[in-house]
């Protein structure tokens, strides 16, 4: 994850590189805040997928298959 999240921060860098100073800083936190909620949207929707397919009592764990 921290290997994902610098790799974002170096491309969002570079992508605001033209910008001036004043408005390349507000730019780059709100590209950061944009890619941290997709990636906390991501995160939930598969850890709802791994509750719904493995640590529910109807799933296959629980049916011994």
């Amino acid at each position: 994850m921290k290997a994902i999240c610098e790799n974002q921060a170096g491309l969002i860098k570079a992508k605001t590189s033209e910008l001036d100073n004043e408005e390349k800083e507000s730019m780059q936190w709100a590209l950061l805040v944009m890619f941290l909620v997709s990636q906390a949207a991501m995160q939930k929707r598969l850890a709802e997928k791994i509750i719904d397919q493995y640590l529910k009592k109807d799933a296959p764990i629980y049916k011994g298959k």
